[in-house]
Parts: structure tokens; sequence; C-alpha cells
């Protein structure tokens, strides 16, 4: 299925687009772009050889070791398998069928994507429409009572979180990382250049704007910790000067923030604080302490092939239901590898980290701060949570990364 240069252009910005606004049409897109890569290249339309990237082996041989634990622990089926570990192919192909204006056109589109994200969880805000999950009920005020349900859900806060289109409001947190970065790195480019671009600068900033508004109503602490800490690797790749400017007006906005509205400062507090923010932001913590003592435990009797991929199974107390509750995720990315894959598979995805930090640091100036942010922001908000257990989350990780791969492939060539 070879798709024709239009509609190939159409379906890359799409799919650029979904990443942030719908797991469904990603999953499509990705599909559609799979394998009409498969198709051009059976067919020899895209010449040249594969152009090895450092972390071909490595991702191969964890994908292969996942698969491994899975079948020798009986945890998940083949099919599971598959369909669960398949974003490690957006890495394959956004390192070798893209080439640089395609790349660029997709991280484009992949950051409008993330600031129509934005406004749709700045509108669920403003709406006031309230799901209750743990009544199973919607709060809605009396000038969308006639509305239809399916509007309604979609304008709805999680529990006065922002979720936009995602089902949760943490993953709708972590989908923002990339396109955080990237505009950031857009407007410091703008703004560093020789002839700088008003209108550039404005479209950057405006939706740069969108994203930080969904990234502080989505509530999402982890989400927080690692975007300031990555905002911090980021303005020192830039320069500097740029840092010291960095720090102050970050400074400046945190203490706004925390001023204006009480629900944000709260749970700015419960990150580091026994009695801040609401009963339920100190629950979810005391959940997380109870999964990684649980975790720790589960490494303890199988350090070596673990418990298989799909096969952590620990139980707490639901901070929603009040239930006892059997979860699947350790609510810590380094926990949750070692638990289902043992320290063999912790031990490979260390090295996938190390050889990405390696890219990082060799990518070109203009690239290496958007880089060097996101990579330190998943890494630290995966220390509370397990985001590779979310598709949506781990195929924007590795497309990413993909795009790096090339990006340096690319410099490396033209130099």
């Amino acid at each position: 299925m070879n798709l024709g240069a239009s509609i190939r252009i159409f379906v890359l910005c799409a799919f650029g687009a979904s990443l942030d606004l719908s797991i469904s049409a990603t999953q499509i897109g990705a599909a559609l772009l799979l394998i009409d890569w498969a198709w051009r290249a059976a067919s020899k339309e895209k010449s040249g050889v594969w152009k090895a990237a450092d972390l071909d082996f490595p991702i191969v041989l964890f994908f292969l070791w996942t698969g491994f634990t899975g079948i020798f622990r009986h945890s998940i089926t083949m099919l599971d398998f598959l369909r669960n570990q398949s974003a490690f192919l957006l890495f394959f192909w956004a390192a070798q069928a893209l080439d640089d204006k395609s790349t660029r056109r997709l991280l484009r589109w992949l950051c409008i994507g993330a600031a129509l994200a934005g406004a749709l969880g700045i509108l669920q805000a403003l709406f006031k429409i309230n799901y209750l999950p743990d009544q199973r009920t919607y709060v809605v005020p009396a000038f969308f009572k006639n509305w239809p349900e399916c509007i309604v859900h979609k304008l709805s806060l999680n529990n006065e979180r922002a979720q936009g289109p995602r089902t949760h409001p943490l993953t709708y947190a972590e989908s923002f990382i990339p396109g955080f970065f990237l505009l950031l790195g857009g407007l410091a480019r703008e703004i560093r250049s020789a002839r700088p671009s008003f209108l550039k600068m404005v479209s950057i900033g405006f939706g740069l704007a969108l994203v930080v508004g969904g990234i502080l109503l989505a509530q999402g602490r982890a989400v927080w910790l690692g975007l300031g800490l990555g905002l911090l690797v980021f303005a020192c790749a830039v320069g500097r000067r740029f840092f010291f400017i960095t720090v102050l007006l970050f400074g400046f906005a945190l203490a706004v923030v925390a001023a204006v509205s009480p629900r944000i400062r709260g749970r700015f507090l419960s990150v580091a604080s026994s009695s801040g923010g609401i009963t339920a932001d100190q629950q979810s913590k005391a959940v997380r302490f109870t999964l990684w003592r649980q975790a720790v435990e589960g490494i303890l009797s199988h350090p070596v092939v673990g418990v298989g991929l799909e096969g952590a199974r620990l139980t707490s107390i639901d901070p929603i239901s009040h239930e006892q509750r059997v979860w699947t995720e350790t609510h810590n990315l380094f926990l949750q590898f070692a638990l289902e894959l043992g320290l063999i598979g912790l031990g490979i995805f260390a090295w996938i980290l190390v050889i990405i930090g390696r890219m990082v640091y060799r990518a070109a100036p203009d690239w290496r701060p958007a880089f060097a942010g996101m990579f330190v922001a998943f890494l630290v908000a995966g220390l509370t949570e397990s985001w590779p257990k979310d598709k949506s989350v781990a195929m924007l990780f590795w497309l990413l990364i993909g795009n790096l791969a090339f990006l340096n492939q690319n410099r490396n060539e033209k130099i």
C-alpha cells in the first residue's frame, strides 16, 4: 500500500497532531505509515541502506527479553505482547523512514496537537463540569444540563483535574512533555536568531501558553517536578545567561500560580509535605509508598527474570473507591522494569538510557536543549509513575528518540 506523496504528508501531519489528541487516531496513523514504509522498502522505492543507530541492538534485545519473561512466566499472550510492545516500531520508523523535511513537519504538528490539547483542558476548567470518579456522577452547571452526554463528558474535569482528550489527567500531563520542550526550543531559537520574526514568536508563545495551562490544570505532580528539572537542564544547554533568566522567570511564575490557586499550591506542597494538599493527595502518595514496598519484595523474590511482562500484581486501598484494589503498576519506572523483567531487564533498560543520554549530548546545538529537557523530564516523572505502561505515552517517547537518532545521523552526514 503506497500512500502517495500528498496523502503521505496528510497522514503524517494528522498523526503528529493526534499524538496528543487521540490514541485511536495515533494507532491508525502509525499503522498506515508503518505499512507504507514497509511497502516502499519492499518495492525499493526508498533507496539507500539501513542507517544503523546506536540504539538498534539494545532496543531489539530489550524487546526480545520482555517477550521471553512473558512466555517464561506465562504472564501475557503472544498477541498482547506484540500489541503492547509495538511502540518500539516508531523508533525505527522515525529513525529510518523520514527525511529532514518530514521530521520537522511531524514535530511541528505534534506541537500543534499539544496546543490544541492544552486549549481543551483550559476549556474544561472554565466550564466547571466535574466528573466524580468515586461516585461515578457528573456535577453539571445549569447551562450544560441539556447538552448531549458525549459532549459533557469531553468537556468535564476529572475530580477537578483537567484531562483533555485523555482518559486520565496523569496521561494528559505526561503527553505534554515533548510539546512543551519543542515549543520552548523553537521560541529560544527564534529569540536568539539574527533576524527574529515577531509573528513566529507570538504564535509559538501562544501555543506554549496553552500547553502550560494544560500542564498546570492536569495537576500531575510528577510531571510538574520533571518539567521543572527538565527546564533547568534545557536552560543550561542554551547558555548561562538564558539559564539565569529562566530561573528568575520560572520562580516568579511559580510564586504567582501558587498565590492565585490554592488547589495547585496545595498540590505542589503535597510532594514534600505530609499535610499539604487535600486528603486525596496524601492518600495517593501513601498508595505509592505501599506499592513501592511490595515491588521491592517482589524483586527480591524474583531477581533474575522477574514476574514477567504484565505480571505485576500489587494490592493497596484505592484512594478513590476506598476499596482493596489490585494494581499492575508500581508507579515507578525502574521498579516496574525490575519487578516484571528482573535485574537483567532493568540492566538492559539502563543501557538504553545511557545511550540516549549520549545521543542527546551529541545532538546539534539547535536541538540539544529540547531533547535534553524532555529526556530528563520523562526520567524524573518516571520516579513516581510507570509511564511505559501507558502505550500513548510510550509511543510519544520512542517516536521522539527515533527523531533524535535521525537528526543526529543527518547532522553527521552533513559534517
